[in-house]
Protein backbone atom coordinates (compact mmCIF):
# COMPACT_ATOMS: atom_id res chain seq x y z
CA UNK A 1 0.00 0.00 0.00
CA UNK A 2 2.77 2.23 1.02
CA UNK A 3 4.50 2.01 -2.73
CA UNK A 4 1.43 2.54 -4.32
CA UNK A 5 0.85 5.80 -1.94
CA UNK A 6 4.24 6.81 -3.05
CA UNK A 7 3.47 6.08 -6.49
CA UNK A 8 0.43 8.18 -6.75
CA UNK A 9 2.26 11.03 -4.75
CA UNK A 10 4.94 11.03 -7.66
CA UNK A 11 2.12 10.99 -10.37
CA UNK A 12 0.72 13.81 -8.95
CA UNK A 13 3.81 15.66 -8.65
CA UNK A 14 5.35 14.87 -12.35
CA UNK A 15 1.39 15.98 -13.63
CA UNK A 16 1.65 19.97 -11.72
CA UNK A 17 5.33 19.72 -12.91
CA UNK A 18 4.46 19.70 -16.33
CA UNK A 19 1.34 21.82 -15.75
CA UNK A 20 3.72 24.41 -14.14
CA UNK A 21 6.11 24.14 -17.19
CA UNK A 22 3.70 24.09 -19.78
CA UNK A 23 2.32 27.49 -17.99
CA UNK A 24 5.90 29.04 -18.23
CA UNK A 25 6.09 28.73 -21.93
CA UNK A 26 2.54 30.13 -22.44
CA UNK A 27 3.50 33.34 -20.35
CA UNK A 28 6.58 33.96 -22.36
CA UNK A 29 4.82 33.57 -25.64
CA UNK A 30 2.24 36.22 -24.47
CA UNK A 31 4.95 38.26 -22.82
CA UNK A 32 6.79 38.24 -26.33
CA UNK A 33 3.00 39.27 -28.26
CA UNK A 34 2.38 41.83 -25.72
CA UNK A 35 5.63 43.68 -26.99
CA UNK A 36 3.46 44.28 -30.04
CA UNK A 37 5.77 43.33 -32.44
CA UNK A 38 4.99 39.36 -33.96
CA UNK A 39 8.51 39.35 -34.70
CA UNK A 40 10.16 39.13 -31.32
CA UNK A 41 8.80 35.59 -31.22
CA UNK A 42 9.41 34.76 -34.75
CA UNK A 43 12.98 35.45 -34.32
CA UNK A 44 13.99 32.17 -34.09
CA UNK A 45 12.27 30.67 -37.17
CA UNK A 46 15.08 30.87 -39.48
CA UNK A 47 16.77 27.94 -38.43
CA UNK A 48 15.89 24.48 -39.12
CA UNK A 49 12.92 22.55 -37.51
CA UNK A 50 13.92 21.28 -34.01
CA UNK A 51 15.11 17.07 -34.15
CA UNK A 52 15.43 14.48 -31.80
CA UNK A 53 18.99 13.69 -31.79
CA UNK A 54 18.40 9.97 -31.81
CA UNK A 55 15.63 9.36 -34.13
CA UNK A 56 16.18 13.00 -36.02
CA UNK A 57 12.51 13.05 -36.05
CA UNK A 58 10.90 16.69 -36.38
CA UNK A 59 9.38 17.72 -33.00
CA UNK A 60 5.89 18.57 -33.11
CA UNK A 61 2.55 21.39 -31.96
CA UNK A 62 3.95 23.11 -28.81
CA UNK A 63 7.37 21.76 -28.67
CA UNK A 64 8.67 23.18 -31.72
CA UNK A 65 7.58 26.97 -29.36
CA UNK A 66 9.30 25.19 -26.53
CA UNK A 67 12.34 24.38 -28.73
CA UNK A 68 12.69 27.04 -31.03
CA UNK A 69 15.66 29.13 -29.65
CA UNK A 70 18.21 32.15 -30.41
CA UNK A 71 20.64 30.53 -27.64
CA UNK A 72 22.04 27.52 -29.61
CA UNK A 73 23.04 27.07 -33.74
CA UNK A 74 22.37 23.17 -33.50
CA UNK A 75 18.57 22.05 -33.87
CA UNK A 76 19.08 18.83 -32.60
CA UNK A 77 17.90 17.89 -28.76
CA UNK A 78 18.33 14.82 -26.89
CA UNK A 79 17.12 13.21 -23.22
CA UNK A 80 19.96 13.52 -20.03
CA UNK A 81 19.37 9.19 -20.18
CA UNK A 82 20.06 8.82 -23.87
CA UNK A 83 23.58 11.08 -23.55
CA UNK A 84 24.27 8.99 -21.12
CA UNK A 85 23.42 5.28 -22.92
CA UNK A 86 25.86 6.78 -25.23
CA UNK A 87 28.54 7.41 -23.23
CA UNK A 88 27.85 10.75 -22.94
CA UNK A 89 27.16 13.87 -20.18
CA UNK A 90 25.74 17.49 -20.47
CA UNK A 91 28.55 20.35 -19.69
CA UNK A 92 28.28 21.37 -16.33
CA UNK A 93 27.19 25.32 -16.61
CA UNK A 94 24.20 24.26 -19.04
CA UNK A 95 22.16 21.38 -16.12
CA UNK A 96 19.60 24.07 -15.65
CA UNK A 97 18.92 25.02 -18.88
CA UNK A 98 17.02 22.04 -20.63
CA UNK A 99 13.59 22.42 -22.29
CA UNK A 100 10.68 20.83 -21.87
CA UNK A 101 8.63 18.23 -24.19
CA UNK A 102 4.84 17.89 -23.48
CA UNK A 103 2.57 15.17 -24.48
CA UNK A 104 -0.47 13.93 -23.67
CA UNK A 105 -1.12 10.90 -21.46
CA UNK A 106 -4.00 8.95 -21.19
CA UNK A 107 -4.57 7.24 -17.08
CA UNK A 108 -6.59 5.43 -15.57
CA UNK A 109 -8.25 6.23 -12.03
CA UNK A 110 -10.36 4.72 -9.41
CA UNK A 111 -13.40 6.25 -8.83
CA UNK A 112 -16.62 6.17 -6.48
CA UNK A 113 -19.80 6.06 -7.89
CA UNK A 114 -23.31 5.33 -6.75
CA UNK A 115 -25.65 3.04 -8.80
CA UNK A 116 -29.03 4.37 -9.61
CA UNK A 117 -31.03 1.66 -9.38
CA UNK A 118 -29.47 0.04 -5.76
CA UNK A 119 -28.09 2.85 -4.41
CA UNK A 120 -24.67 0.82 -3.49
CA UNK A 121 -21.07 2.33 -4.04
CA UNK A 122 -18.70 0.70 -6.28
CA UNK A 123 -15.30 1.37 -7.95
CA UNK A 124 -15.05 2.00 -11.63
CA UNK A 125 -11.92 3.02 -13.60
CA UNK A 126 -12.40 6.25 -15.32
CA UNK A 127 -9.77 7.71 -18.06
CA UNK A 128 -8.31 10.64 -17.59
CA UNK A 129 -6.38 12.61 -20.25
CA UNK A 130 -3.13 14.91 -18.18
CA UNK A 131 -0.57 16.65 -19.85
CA UNK A 132 3.05 15.06 -19.04
CA UNK A 133 6.60 16.75 -19.77
CA UNK A 134 10.20 15.41 -19.98
CA UNK A 135 13.46 17.51 -20.13
CA UNK A 136 15.74 17.96 -23.69
CA UNK A 137 19.10 19.43 -23.58
CA UNK A 138 20.63 20.78 -27.11
CA UNK A 139 23.20 18.92 -28.52
CA UNK A 140 26.00 21.76 -28.29
CA UNK A 141 25.71 21.11 -24.28
CA UNK A 142 26.78 17.38 -24.69
CA UNK A 143 30.51 16.35 -23.99
CA UNK A 144 31.67 12.86 -25.07
CA UNK A 145 29.11 12.50 -28.34
CA UNK A 146 30.38 12.45 -31.83
CA UNK A 147 26.64 13.44 -33.45
CA UNK A 148 27.60 13.38 -37.04
CA UNK A 149 24.60 15.21 -37.97
CA UNK A 150 23.72 15.35 -41.56
CA UNK A 151 24.05 19.72 -42.58
CA UNK A 152 21.89 20.62 -45.22
CA UNK A 153 23.31 23.66 -47.12
CA UNK A 154 21.96 25.75 -49.59
CA UNK A 155 21.53 28.88 -51.50
CA UNK A 156 18.84 31.20 -51.55
CA UNK A 157 18.25 30.61 -54.90
CA UNK A 158 17.86 26.68 -54.34
CA UNK A 159 15.98 27.56 -51.24
CA UNK A 160 13.33 29.76 -53.61
CA UNK A 161 13.28 26.49 -56.41
CA UNK A 162 12.29 24.34 -53.67
CA UNK A 163 9.53 26.26 -52.05
CA UNK A 164 8.66 27.07 -56.11
CA UNK A 165 8.49 23.25 -56.59
CA UNK A 166 6.25 22.84 -53.31
CA UNK A 167 3.85 25.01 -53.85
CA UNK A 168 3.35 24.01 -58.01
CA UNK A 169 3.04 20.46 -56.44
CA UNK A 170 -0.05 21.20 -54.40
CA UNK A 171 -2.13 22.72 -57.26
CA UNK A 172 -3.71 25.34 -55.60
CA UNK A 173 -6.10 27.65 -57.16
CA UNK A 174 -4.27 31.07 -57.22
CA UNK A 175 -5.17 34.04 -58.36
CA UNK A 176 -3.45 37.49 -58.40
CA UNK A 177 -4.08 40.19 -55.91
CA UNK A 178 -4.11 41.09 -52.09
CA UNK A 179 -2.66 38.14 -50.24
CA UNK A 180 -5.90 36.21 -48.85
CA UNK A 181 -7.86 33.27 -49.05
CA UNK A 182 -11.29 32.79 -49.76
CA UNK A 183 -13.39 30.21 -48.32
CA UNK A 184 -16.46 30.28 -50.72
CA UNK A 185 -14.17 30.48 -53.95
CA UNK A 186 -11.59 28.73 -52.73
CA UNK A 187 -8.76 30.17 -54.06
CA UNK A 188 -5.64 31.90 -52.53
CA UNK A 189 -4.47 35.81 -53.38
CA UNK A 190 -1.49 36.70 -53.91
CA UNK A 191 0.88 39.96 -54.89
CA UNK A 192 3.54 39.93 -57.09
CA UNK A 193 6.91 39.42 -55.61
CA UNK A 194 8.05 42.30 -56.41
CA UNK A 195 5.37 44.27 -54.24
CA UNK A 196 6.73 42.35 -50.95
CA UNK A 197 9.79 43.97 -49.00
CA UNK A 198 11.57 40.69 -49.53
CA UNK A 199 11.45 37.11 -51.24
CA UNK A 200 11.40 35.64 -47.12
CA UNK A 201 8.14 38.24 -46.65
CA UNK A 202 6.81 36.84 -49.87
CA UNK A 203 7.20 33.60 -48.68
CA UNK A 204 6.32 33.52 -45.55
CA UNK A 205 3.05 35.43 -46.30
CA UNK A 206 2.26 32.69 -49.17
CA UNK A 207 2.88 29.90 -46.45
CA UNK A 208 0.22 31.73 -44.34
CA UNK A 209 -2.68 31.92 -46.67
CA UNK A 210 -1.78 28.01 -47.86
CA UNK A 211 -2.84 27.08 -44.31
CA UNK A 212 -6.13 29.09 -44.19
CA UNK A 213 -6.49 26.61 -47.55
CA UNK A 214 -6.21 23.42 -45.44
CA UNK A 215 -8.73 24.56 -43.27
CA UNK A 216 -11.57 24.47 -45.97
CA UNK A 217 -14.10 21.94 -45.21
CA UNK A 218 -13.57 19.78 -48.16
CA UNK A 219 -9.45 19.30 -45.98
CA UNK A 220 -9.02 19.29 -42.81
CA UNK A 221 -12.32 21.47 -41.56
CA UNK A 222 -10.66 23.22 -39.45
CA UNK A 223 -12.33 26.55 -39.60
CA UNK A 224 -15.96 25.12 -39.52
CA UNK A 225 -15.11 23.45 -35.77
CA UNK A 226 -13.79 26.86 -34.81
CA UNK A 227 -16.50 28.81 -36.00
CA UNK A 228 -19.07 25.99 -33.21
CA UNK A 229 -16.69 26.08 -30.84
CA UNK A 230 -16.03 29.92 -30.23
CA UNK A 231 -17.70 33.24 -30.94
CA UNK A 232 -17.15 34.73 -34.66
CA UNK A 233 -14.23 37.31 -33.23
CA UNK A 234 -12.42 34.59 -30.98
CA UNK A 235 -12.77 31.87 -34.22
CA UNK A 236 -11.30 34.29 -36.73
CA UNK A 237 -8.44 35.41 -34.28
CA UNK A 238 -7.61 32.09 -33.43
CA UNK A 239 -8.05 31.35 -37.27
CA UNK A 240 -5.03 33.20 -37.75
CA UNK A 241 -3.21 31.89 -35.07
CA UNK A 242 -2.73 28.64 -36.86
CA UNK A 243 -2.21 30.22 -40.13
CA UNK A 244 0.93 32.83 -38.36
CA UNK A 245 1.85 29.13 -36.73
CA UNK A 246 1.92 27.16 -40.40
CA UNK A 247 3.31 30.08 -41.55
CA UNK A 248 6.32 29.93 -39.26
CA UNK A 249 6.43 26.41 -38.90
CA UNK A 250 6.56 26.02 -43.15
CA UNK A 251 9.40 28.54 -42.80
CA UNK A 252 11.22 27.00 -40.72
CA UNK A 253 11.35 23.55 -42.55
CA UNK A 254 12.21 25.91 -45.77
CA UNK A 255 14.99 27.72 -43.74
CA UNK A 256 13.06 30.82 -44.78
CA UNK A 257 14.09 34.12 -42.36
CA UNK A 258 10.51 35.35 -40.83
CA UNK A 259 12.17 37.44 -38.20
CA UNK A 260 11.37 40.80 -40.00
CA UNK A 261 7.64 39.83 -40.72
CA UNK A 262 5.25 41.17 -38.92
CA UNK A 263 1.48 41.14 -38.46
CA UNK A 264 0.03 42.67 -35.09
CA UNK A 265 -3.19 43.22 -36.13
CA UNK A 266 -4.61 40.14 -34.17
CA UNK A 267 -2.30 40.29 -31.40
CA UNK A 268 -4.99 41.62 -28.70
CA UNK A 269 -7.19 38.89 -29.20
CA UNK A 270 -4.52 35.98 -29.24
CA UNK A 271 -3.65 37.62 -25.68
CA UNK A 272 -6.90 37.42 -24.74
CA UNK A 273 -7.66 34.25 -25.85
CA UNK A 274 -4.89 32.35 -24.59
CA UNK A 275 -4.79 34.07 -20.95
CA UNK A 276 -8.17 33.71 -20.84
CA UNK A 277 -7.80 29.77 -21.90
CA UNK A 278 -3.70 28.76 -21.73
CA UNK A 279 -4.40 25.52 -23.75
CA UNK A 280 -5.83 27.14 -26.75
CA UNK A 281 -1.89 27.88 -27.78
CA UNK A 282 -0.98 23.82 -27.24
CA UNK A 283 -4.65 22.89 -29.40
CA UNK A 284 -4.06 25.74 -32.13
CA UNK A 285 -0.01 25.19 -32.62
CA UNK A 286 -1.45 21.12 -32.97
CA UNK A 287 -3.85 22.89 -35.61
CA UNK A 288 -0.93 24.44 -37.22
CA UNK A 289 1.29 21.21 -37.54
CA UNK A 290 -1.72 19.28 -38.88
CA UNK A 291 -1.56 21.64 -41.47
CA UNK A 292 1.73 21.97 -42.09
CA UNK A 293 1.71 18.06 -42.74
CA UNK A 294 -1.61 18.41 -44.81
CA UNK A 295 -0.02 20.58 -47.00
CA UNK A 296 3.00 18.23 -47.37
CA UNK A 297 1.81 15.56 -47.71
CA UNK A 298 -0.55 16.84 -50.46
CA UNK A 299 2.64 18.17 -52.27
CA UNK A 300 4.46 14.38 -51.99
CA UNK A 301 0.83 13.20 -53.54
CA UNK A 302 0.71 15.37 -56.52
CA UNK A 303 4.32 14.94 -57.23
CA UNK A 304 4.08 11.10 -57.27
CA UNK A 305 0.88 11.14 -59.58
CA UNK A 306 2.66 13.64 -61.95
CA UNK A 307 5.20 11.36 -62.29
CA UNK A 308 3.17 8.20 -62.84
CA UNK A 309 1.57 10.48 -65.24
CA UNK A 310 4.43 11.40 -67.16
CA UNK A 311 6.17 7.50 -67.04
CA UNK A 312 3.05 6.22 -68.58
CA UNK A 313 3.00 8.88 -71.26
CA UNK A 314 6.92 8.41 -72.12
CA UNK A 315 6.11 4.68 -72.14
CA UNK A 316 3.10 5.19 -74.58
CA UNK A 317 5.38 7.22 -76.88
CA UNK A 318 8.05 4.79 -77.11
CA UNK A 319 5.71 1.92 -78.03
CA UNK A 320 4.12 3.94 -80.60
CA UNK A 321 7.53 4.62 -82.09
Amino acid sequence: MEANKNNSQDTQYKKSYAREQYDKLVDNFVKKLEDGDVGTWKKSWSKPMPKSAISQNEYSGINILSLMNDEYDSNFWITKKQVESLGGSIKEEHIDKARDIFFLKDVMKKEEVTDKNTGEIEEVDKKYTVLKSYKVFNSEVVEGINFNFEEKTKTPNQKIEEIEKFVKDLKVNMNVGEPAYSPRDDVVFMSNIQNFSSSENFYSTLFHELSHFTGHKSRINRQEKLWKKYDSETAYALEELVAELGSCFLSSKFEIDTRDTKNAEYLDSWVKAIKEKPYILFSMASHATKSTNYLQNLAKRNDKTQNKIKTKSKTMTQKVA
